[in-house]
């Protein structure tokens, strides 16, 4: 597969005020031996100024790109290659041929450059060749400056854990070149070529994006402190032989963020086909925010939560639940929104039901009742819209202090309704189906509104 923006040299970036001189070091090329037992180690750093006086920083670009071999590239191997602008630029390679472990460092800054004129610059390029279904224990990339590409023609199993972290680069999953955004990923998901399997999966970035197209086996953890994170998400079916919970835990602290499963085509296909959409099995959902949105369509199954400060949340959650558990009264599956100052608009979509002695969807022509959800929603000033399934059995509870309440649905009866109760000016209690025979589903807030809808409405 041909990358032009890889394989077509680079630019330095315009704004960092590079000189236009490009000075390629030797390429560097290190063996890797793919099998099991083996582990791979990429780390690129920065040296330690010893107190040293500088002109000004180095500026540092560049990529760390996982990539399928074919007849006309190199083998099983890292190729390293380092430009600079200037040859007084040191650029530090270290190579642990038994680990398998590189470490890059580059001068944090130089004395010779002149702050605001011209700036000593590096571009490093490290490929990971990859044969197709090449095997690995581990994976660890730790990056102050670079980017992270798992190309889309990846072709790779890795047996335990896959960590990628950088600081200042982005991290990309299924990428279509280097500097590609992919946000089309969300829609049309990687093509068939991107075979990456890794059922521990961690990318860290403090200031960079994380895009793309992940699978979710039993973990993916999406975290960053100011960057965006914006992915589709690619369940996958549990380990026969040792099966866990597929955990989803997407954190950052100013960055919005946006994630997508196929919930929507699993709730309309057959159950064969869901069952290749959303594996059945037990789905775990941890998204939190500071200042960030939270945009998400997610499966679910024990536990979701959905939390933010002052960013908004709109979420579509698919319920993926144990056949046995339907029409029961038990606490089963918790829900769980919360925000200060950010509206929350969350629709909870019809079950999919799962035997689980055959791990296959259970469909029916009418829904049986879904009684064993528990949640809890939570505002201060923020609006909170709440769209239940006609399906839904339970009790609603909401609470405001200057807040309105609302709740509207087939069959929903108000038991009580009224102001100045202890410690809310305003309380609205609802039910569907029979007292203490289903869900329940508690709503608070300060100033905010609360409206609860069950099936059809607004």
């Amino acid at each position: 597969m041909e990358y032009p923006d890889l394989d077509n040299g680079f630019q330095w970036r315009a704004e960092q005020l590079c000189p236009d001189v490009q000075i390629a070091r030797r390429t560097e090329t290190f063996d890797v031996s793919y099998a099991s037992g083996k582990n791979l180690k990429l780390v690129q750093t920065t040296s330690h100024d010893n107190g040293e006086h500088y002109g000004d920083y180095v500026h540092v670009q560049g990529h760390v790109l996982f990539r399928r071999t074919g007849p006309s590239t190199p083998g099983p191997s890292v190729v390293l290659d380092v430009v600079v602008s200037d040859d007084r630029v040191n650029v530090h390679t270290a190579w642990d041929a038994e680990e398998q472990a590189l470490l890059v460092t580059v001068p944090r800054g130089v004395s010779w450059s002149v702050a605001g004129v011209t700036r000593a610059c590096v571009s490093i390029t490290a490929t990971v060749w990859v044969p197709e279904d090449a095997v690995l224990d581990r994976v660890v990339v730790e990056a102050v400056h670079l980017a992270i590409g798992l190309l889309d023609n990846l072709s790779l199993h890795v047996a335990d854990t896959t960590k990628l972290s950088t600081v200042v680069g982005a991290i990309t999953a299924a990428a279509t070149g280097a500097d590609a955004h992919d946000d089309n990923i969300i829609q049309i998901g990687a093509p068939a070529s991107f075979r990456f399997y890794s059922r521990l999966i961690e990318a860290t970035t403090t200031s960079a994006a994380i895009r793309g197209f992940w699978p979710l086996y039993d973990y993916l953890g999406l975290h960053s402190t100011s960057g965006t994170i914006k992915v589709a998400i690619d369940p996958k079916p549990s380990d026969k032989t040792y099966p866990k919970p597929a955990t989803l835990s997407v954190k950052s602290l100013s960055g919005d963020v946006e994630l997508r499963e196929p919930v929507d085509d699993a709730t309309s296909s057959s159950a064969r086909a869901a069952e290749s959409l959303i594996p059945p099995r037990d789905y775990r959902v941890d998204v939190h925010t500071t200042s960030g949105n939270i945009k998400a369509a997610l499966a679910f199954s024990s536990t979701a939560a959905l939390r933010s400060t002052s960013g908004a949340v709109r979420a579509q959650l698919l319920p993926v639940l144990d056949s046995s558990l339907a029409g029961l009264g038990k606490k089963s599956a918790w829900l769980e929104t919360a925000t200060t100052s950010g509206n929350v608009h969350l629709k909870v979509l019809e079950p999919l039901w799962v035997d689980t002695s055959t791990q296959t969807f259970v469909r029916t022509m009418s829904a049986p009742p879904f009684r064993c959800l528990y949640s809890e929603h939570r505002g201060v000033s923020a609006d909170i819209n709440l769209h239940y399934p006609a399906s839904w059995e339970g009790d609603i509870s909401l609470a405001a202090t200057s807040g309105s309440l609302r709740v509207i649905g087939e069959d929903v009866k108000i038991i009580r309704s009224g102001h100045d109760w202890p410690g809310y000016n305003n309380r609205m209690l609802a039910r569907k189906g029979e007292e203490g025979q289903g869900g329940n589903v508690r709503g608070k807030s300060t100033s905010g509104d609360i409206e609860v809808f069950v099936g059809g409405g607004e």
